[in-house]
């Protein structure tokens, strides 16, 4: 590939990226770490590190009012059932912060994240005992 091809190549992938960053339909997600422990940028770790490798198992998001009072634990919709699994999902609304918390079957060590701006939306996926969780900010 020539020099002139490969600026032009680096060059539409910067506009991409550009756009995607200004795009009013680009979202940031924060996973949780699908186990625990180790190092995961976004979360502080809550709780001594375990001696054994335990995997996500469920998701909790809390309301932080601006005063920093009490936080309220946001509930989740009805889950929606498939064969193995199901899904919670949350649909946000505030304009308080949101917590995160990413908690792990077998362990009372927990991750937890401060969500601001406040996400839109948040998942948890359980399939086959597998869990995933998310959230998207827009």
């Amino acid at each position: 590939m020539g020099s002139e091809s490969h600026a032009g190549v680096v060059a539409a992938w910067l506009f991409g990226l550009m756009f995607v960053a200004i795009s009013p339909h680009a979202t940031a997600t924060l996973r949780c770490p699908p186990r625990l422990p180790g190092p995961h940028p976004g979360f502080e770790q809550i709780g001594p590190v375990p001696t054994a490798h335990w995997l996500l198992w469920r998701l909790r998001l809390f309301d932080v009012p601006p005063n920093k009072g009490t936080p309220a634990e946001l509930l989740p919709a009805p889950p929606t059932l498939r064969r193995g699994g199901f899904t919670l999902s949350w649909h946000l609304t505030g304009t308080d912060d949101v917590q995160m918390q990413c908690l792990y079957d077998g362990s009372a060590t927990y991750y937890r994240a401060l969500l601001h701006p406040p996400p839109a939306n948040c998942t948890l996926q359980n399939d086959a005992g597998l869990t995933l969780a998310w959230c998207e900010s827009p």
